[in-house]
């Protein structure tokens, strides 16, 4: 099971992030194929769903728009490198196309965003984990539950991660 998350803690302007090591073959949980997140200049970014995407990230990393302050710009970066190399799922009744992949993205201000299957952008308030992958609802419930504790913001990506 895939589990990625971030959370930015406003009071210690840090943002944590976490992922496991696995992935998910039908049922079977494996050990994952590459590294979850990956870093160009201001930015993380990590996915999860196949795996082909991580491979075309690293190999297009000389284009990755590192030095830009605009996730919008980061999003136009992947769709290009996705329609490049045709990895795109289109049904009949879809507004937009799919690529098969969900991530988050991170700048170094600390500013999370999701990133969709059809690359929409959903910026998530700092203090609110964020996670996806597989393991997704797993992460979001132990965080929920963490939230009744004092627990820091590095105790609940490493449980969200854990769960």
């Amino acid at each position: 099971m895939t589990i990625i998350c971030a959370l930015h803690d406003k009071k210690t302007n840090t943002t944590y992030l976490g992922a496991n090591s696995h992935a998910t073959l039908g049922d079977t949980i494996a050990p994952g194929p590459s590294p979850s997140w990956f870093h160009f200049g201001k930015w993380m970014i990590a996915f999860s769903g196949e795996a082909v995407h991580t491979d075309l990230l690293e190999l297009e990393s000389d284009t990755f728009p590192s030095d830009s302050d605009s996730a919008l710009a980061v999003l136009k970066h992947l769709k290009a490198v996705f329609d490049e190399f045709d990895i795109e799922h289109q049904k009949g009744d879809w507004a937009s196309p799919s690529y098969e992949v969900w991530g988050i993205l991170v700048h170094a201000s600390g500013r999370v965003w999701d990133v969709d299957s059809h690359l929409a952008l959903t910026e998530i308030p700092a203090g609110k984990l964020w996670a996806r992958g597989s393991g997704m609802e797993f992460a979001l419930g132990s965080d929920h539950a963490l939230q009744r504790t004092n627990a820091t913001s590095q105790q609940r990506v490493r449980r969200a991660v854990e769960a």
